[in-house]
C-alpha cells in the first residue's frame, strides 16, 4: 500500500496520512511506508465493491495495530480478503 495522500501536519509534531490497499487473510498485511516506532493507526475501514457499487463497509480499527515496519496486523482474526482497506495513520515527527 503506497502512501496515497500528502501528509497533513498538526501541532506538536504529528502528521496524518492514509494508505489504500487490498485486504488479506487475518494476520499480517503489507502496508509499505508504515513505521512501528513512529506510527499509530487511527482508523481502518474495509469496503466491498460490486462493480462500481459499494455493497458493504466495516470498521476494523479495534482489530489492527502496527506490528513492524511496512506491516500492520489484524489481531482480531477477521479476514479482510477481497476488501479494499483504507488505513489512516498518525506519525510522530
Amino acid at each position: 500500500m503506497p502512501v496515497s495522500t500528502k501528509l497533513t501536519h498538526f501541532p506538536n509534531g504529528f502528521s496524518q496520512f492514509q494508505f489504500i490497499g487490498a485486504g488479506a487473510a487475518a494476520g499480517n498485511v503489507v502496508c509499505n511506508g508504515v513505521l512501528v516506532a513512529k506510527d499509530r493507526i487511527l482508523h481502518v475501514q474495509g469496503i466491498t465493491l460490486s462493480g462500481a457499487l459499494l455493497t458493504d463497509s466495516d470498521d476494523y480499527t479495534s482489530e489492527f495495530s502496527v506490528s513492524a515496519d511496512n506491516q500492520i496486523n489484524n489481531t482480531g482474526g477477521t479476514s479482510t480478503s477481497g476488501r479494499i482497506l483504507f488505513v489512516t495513520v498518525a506519525r510522530k515527527q
